[in-house]
């Protein structure tokens, strides 16, 4: 079954919610809910057709995960999404926003076609399946806060659905949302770091010549006005490019705080863009950096 056809409860560990619940606009909610979801490792021991269920002696392995579900997500069937996103698409576009904005602890460990707080008394099978459900990930905290309180929701709110639209309008916006998203489920410091200055790249990086004072200077210039904040910051972005050129032409590893010194970065540029509805050009960039 897809899930698409369904409506949707998608399951958001380990925060809390600060409310009861939270609308973010289109019927979308967040609300406070209780489930446990338990993945557990079972050998079996007799070999079986395909399609048939192994017989008992079952003994369980050591290992496995289990995650408390405390706030779900609900994204109705009605629900009309940015350009080409589906409803899937719009659980994990809202979960990247409150990793962005909140916290990088935020995962989707589970998604229902019931509120989880229904299924136990349902007399219907609910479809669920689990989703982001690795518990060893490479997190950069910003904010190490469980919990969602409505400023940060507010922002959430202001800003999903243009984000969405800006996501399909934008390669480089995109390539660049994904690969920051994705850094926190990476193992490797050096392979994060690469990650993370691959996005910015992506959005700065208009020509292949001199791309350490390309970069450096214009990300100082889109973050910071002119004076001695925004020398400052060039020169510490100088730094951090320069830690990403040893990692990319040695096999060393990173430091982890220059990875989250870059993460840092990268989330300011993302949540400015997300705010402004805007990517700067190459021209914006030259004027802020020359002018």
């Amino acid at each position: 079954m897809n899930l698409n056809d369904h409506q949707i409860y998608a399951g958001i560990y380990p925060v809390t919610l600060g409310v009861d619940s939270f609308a973010l606009g289109n019927g979308i909610v967040l609300s406070a809910t209780y489930a446990h979801l338990m993945q557990h490792l079972i050998m079996a021991f007799t070999p079986v057709s395909p399609g048939q269920s192994h017989s008992a002696p079952w003994k369980q392995a050591k290992g496995g995960s289990t995650f408390d579900i405390r706030v779900q997500l609900y994204v109705p069937t009605n629900l009309q999404p940015p350009n080409h996103f589906d409803r899937l698409n719009v659980v994990w576009l809202v979960a990247a926003l409150l990793r962005l904005k909140i916290t990088p602890l935020v995962q989707v460990p589970v998604i229902s076609n019931m509120a989880f707080s229904s299924i136990a008394s349902s007399s219907e099978d609910p479809i669920i399946v689990a989703i982001e459900n690795t518990t060893e990930r490479l997190i950069p905290i910003e904010n190490p806060s469980h919990v969602l309180n409505e400023p940060e929701l507010l922002w959430v709110r202001n800003h999903w659905f243009n984000c969405g639209e800006l996501y399909m309008l934008s390669t480089d916006f995109s390539m660049a949302l994904l690969a920051f998203d994705s850094v926190t489920m990476l193992k490797k410091n050096s392979i994060a770091l690469l990650v993370l200055w691959g996005a910015i790249e992506q959005l700065f990086s208009p020509a292949k010549q001199e791309l350490r004072f390309r970069i450096s200077a214009a990300l100082a210039a889109y973050l910071e006005p002119a004076g001695e904040k925004r020398l400052d910051l060039y020169k510490n972005i100088s730094k951090l490019y320069n830690k990403r050129s040893e990692v990319a032409h040695s096999t060393g590893n990173a430091d982890f705080e220059i990875v989250t010194e870059t993460y840092r970065i990268l989330a300011r540029v993302l949540i400015k863009i997300i705010e402004q509805k805007h990517i700067p050009t190459r021209g914006e960039l030259e004027i802020a950096i020359f002018s």
